[in-house]
């Protein structure tokens, strides 16, 4: 199951999910092509993943300084 608030804890196939069940609603209750449904799923889903992936490496950052003492 993928957790409600997307964020760094979600994979990339988490995200392609989202995406996809987006496009899918969006197509079929919002009437829209799937061409249409599919960039507007990309256009809600794309700043997300980006600062999902941000927030993932200032974790790993911080872990690696944390391995290394840094902090």
């Amino acid at each position: 199951m993928v957790p409600l608030m997307p964020g760094p804890h979600w994979s990339k196939q988490d995200f392609k999910d989202e995406f996809e069940e987006r496009a899918a609603i969006m197509e079929f209750d919002g009437g829209m092509t799937r061409a249409e449904a599919e960039a507007a799923a990309r256009e809600r889903i794309t700043p997300l993943y980006k600062k999902a992936m941000a927030e993932a490496r200032r974790i790993a950052r911080e872990e690696a300084c944390k391995a290394r003492g840094d902090v």
